[in-house]
């Protein structure tokens, strides 16, 4: 379940910049509390720095917008929809 949950994590990550701003421009969508109770546990635990998590139909329509974390966790600053994300 816990490789599960990490390679859906990373799947949402590497799609994340297919939706475009236009698909957004519709009003901030509602976070999904599925996403943010699956997440919140490795963030509090520190395993994961942030999470961008988005839900979306294939016509590009946003249902879900979840932006949990920080993207600088020692300045405490959050983490935002344009963040890059380096995978190593």
């Amino acid at each position: 379940m816990k490789q599960y949950l990490l390679r859906a994590l990373l799947v949402i990550l590497l799609h994340a910049p297919l939706v475009t701003r236009s698909a957004l421009a519709g009003g901030n969508p509602p976070a999904s509390p599925e996403v943010t109770a699956a997440m919140q546990p490795y963030l509090e635990s520190y395993k994961l720095a942030g999470v961008i998590g988005i839900i979306a139909d294939k016509t590009g329509k946003v249902h879900y917008q979840n932006l949990l974390g920080y993207s600088d966790v020692e300045a405490k600053k959050p983490i935002r929809e344009d963040n890059v994300f380096w995978i190593a």
